[in-house]
């Protein structure tokens, strides 16, 4: 994850995600659900390894009916927190640090 935003400088929550399960399916392992990463990444804000760069206004939001997403009834989502695409990047002094080993344990130390 430090990796691909170094490469990136910015990116989605979802980008990042993406990025992950790819490397994860590519070595056949478990990749975490989304629901779980947003918990990971918020432990990454918390710690303040990763802060937020941009937001990017959402001009179309695809219909679960539309082509990619068959079935769901074509609903539109309208609701105010799909309009923005919040991007993150590194906070700076903070690529080396060692909480990105494990977040968890430097956010709960025992």
């Amino acid at each position: 994850m430090r990796d691909y935003l170094l490469k990136m400088s910015t990116a989605s929550k979802y980008q990042c995600w993406s990025e992950v399960r790819k490397i994860c399916s590519e070595h056949g392992w478990h990749y975490p659900a989304y629901s779980h990463f947003i918990k990971y990444f918020w432990k990454l804000k918390k710690l303040g390894l990763v802060e937020e760069d941009h937001r990017e206004p959402i001009e179309h939001f695809k219909g679960h009916d539309s082509p990619g997403h068959p079935g769901f009834g074509g609903t539109v989502q309208s609701s105010p927190i799909w309009k923005e695409q919040v991007f993150y990047r590194i906070v700076k002094g903070m690529s080396g640090d060692e909480a990105w080993n494990n977040p968890q344990a430097a956010l709960y130390p025992q």
